[in-house]
């Protein structure tokens, strides 16, 4: 009995699987896992058109289990892309401000002392001239004069660059941009 329940309903589950899967590999094991649930059954059934319908019933329910899975299973993969993509976007933005940072103050580090030590109180510590001149015991004139110096040297030294003059540009302060000297 099995045996004519399997040649009579197997190829039209397997169609009807085949159809919500898209996939022949996955239908023949939804197949076969409801068929061998069948067998296991006993002989429960009134007859055979309850078990025609109980099997088109469990083999749908099986695909629908499968695409759920699977549609759970590319959420997660999809989430842990844009996860990934967002994670490595901040590493290499984090990796980019270092560099170009380190070639700031590289930069910075080659200035005339004196223009260096007003560059860094200026920009780094925002002191304004005033604050500068006060504390360095230099008059204010001197303060721009060494500040335009400094300014001059690194846009020469950035002039192949303009990724560093942008960064250089940014990291002053708003308040302190190249035209306030």
């Amino acid at each position: 009995m099995f045996t004519q329940l399997f040649e009579r309903y197997h190829g039209g589950l397997l169609g009807f699987a085949i159809g919500m899967l898209g996939n022949r590999e996955d239908a023949e094991e939804i197949i076969t896992e409801a068929f061998l649930k069948l067998s296991e059954s006993d002989g429960k059934f009134e007859n055979e058109l309850a078990v025609g319908g109980w099997l088109r019933v469990t083999v749908k329910n099986k695909c629908i289990n499968l695409l759920k899975t699977r549609q759970l299973y590319q959420n997660r993969l999809n989430e842990f892309a844009r996860t990934m993509e967002v994670t490595e976007n901040e590493f290499f933005h984090e990796e980019l401000m270092t560099e170009l940072m380190q070639e700031v103050y590289a930069a910075i580090e080659t200035l005339p002392l004196k223009s260096r030590e007003v560059f860094r109180l200026r920009y780094v510590e925002g002191l304004d001239n005033e604050d500068i001149a006060r504390r360095l015991q230099i008059k204010n004139q001197s303060v721009r004069n060494h500040l335009t110096v400094a300014l001059n040297q690194l846009r020469v030294k950035f002039m192949n660059r303009p990724d560093l003059l942008l960064f250089l540009l940014l990291l002053l302060p708003a308040h302190q941009k190249v035209g306030s000297v």
